[in-house]
């Protein structure tokens, strides 16, 4: 079958790599990837959390020329382009399969539920990097729980080039979501490590910084891949808001191998196995963040251990090929039923006398 594919990323940035997971999908599948209209969108560096209506507009066009050149079904990555997609299936009155990858969103009530209600009726498969969110997601939305499949969020393997900064050590934070900073905070502050911290603006408004914490604002992917593997470990503190957090940021420290510690919530454990790929912290205790941190900071050996079993994970888990194979799955089963459903409208329109 035939595959139009909508993302964010897939824009009008001269010479970036737009193709997405599809190379990595077997089988006879075939693939159109849409380029959205406008530039790379930061969402670290976004004023508000909200999808913005110029964003919103950007991202209708994009989903628009998926829809109007659709010659067998459509991919969708994140909610928004998911949304766009099924409603405008809806209001078409057309007929084709939609697969919405990385479904990731609140669980909104009111006028904004009902919206989500209405557009994703449609939608044949949900792929979700959580566990957890089937069931929530299935309930929200009013759709089968079966129409929900978990695939682990990939994140490219890029090589090891760096190694474990010892002139200047530091701890490292990266993301926005749901983010405990003020406990990384008064954990760094009485253990006097040197820390960094890669969010945005929004995140770190109105915060109490200690001396030792560096919040560098605007940093690129390659940046956060040095700051990766020379961290000397990993933290993604976490409050126990929202249904899921930190897996992005997660699945990327685990890519590069680094020794992590993660707050014990909803969906971490979809991904690290505390005391292999990672330590277990308690939402909300200073002492239990405090502790562990200094273990790690201390304890070559195991952060050693740590950074050869999450790499280990993410080689076997988190790659390209691994979740392409698992993507392709789920399109080989969405276009059967597609066809069986093709097939019985077919027959349905002759007597049974004929058959």
């Amino acid at each position: 079958m035939h595959w139009n594919v909508v993302a964010p990323f897939i824009d009008n940035v001269e010479g970036r790599n737009v193709t997405w997971l599809t190379p990595y999908v077997p089988g006879n599948h075939q693939f159109s990837c849409i380029r959205r209209p406008g530039r790379e969108l930061n969402w670290h560096e976004k004023a508000a959390p909200e999808t913005s209506y110029a964003e919103w507009k950007t991202l209708w066009q994009q989903s628009r020329a998926a829809v109007e050149t659709v010659q067998g079904g459509v991919i969708t990555v994140l909610p928004q382009l998911a949304a766009l997609v099924g409603m405008q299936k809806s209001l078409t009155f057309q007929k084709f399969p939609i697969v919405s990858w990385w479904f990731n969103t609140n669980l909104y009530r009111g006028h904004k539920r009902w919206l989500s209600q209405a557009a994703m009726q449609s939608i044949n498969r949900f792929v979700v990097h959580n566990s957890c969110e089937a069931k929530a997601y299935s309930r929200w939305l009013g759709v089968p729980v079966e129409r929900f499949k978990f695939v682990p969020l990939q994140a490219p393997l890029h090589p090891i080039t760096e190694t474990e900064d010892t002139e200047s050590p530091f701890v490292l934070a990266v993301g926005s979501a749901y983010r405990d900073y003020p406990l990384l905070f008064e954990a760094v502050k009485r253990l006097g490590f040197r820390t960094i911290v890669v969010s945005g603006p929004r995140v770190m408004q109105g915060m109490d910084i200690p001396s030792m914490v560096e919040t560098p604002f605007g940093v690129k992917k390659p940046e956060i891949i040095s700051l990766l593997q020379r961290a000397r470990l990993v933290v993604t503190p976490m409050t126990t808001e929202g249904l899921t957090a930190g897996t992005a940021a997660i699945v990327e420290a685990l890519t590069m191998g680094c020794p992590i510690i993660a707050t014990n919530r909803s969906g971490v454990e979809d991904y690290i196995r505390d005391g292999e790929t990672g330590l277990y912290v308690r939402p909300h205790s200073l002492e239990d963040l405090t502790a562990a941190i200094d273990r790690l900071w201390h304890d070559p050996f195991l952060r050693a251990h740590l950074r050869k079993q999450a790499r280990q994970y993410a080689q076997e888990n988190l790659t390209d090929e691994a979740v392409g194979t698992a993507l392709g799955q789920i399109l080989n089963q969405v276009a059967e039923e597609a066809q069986e459903e093709s097939n019985r409208k077919y027959y349905s329109l002759f007597p049974r006398t004929l058959l």
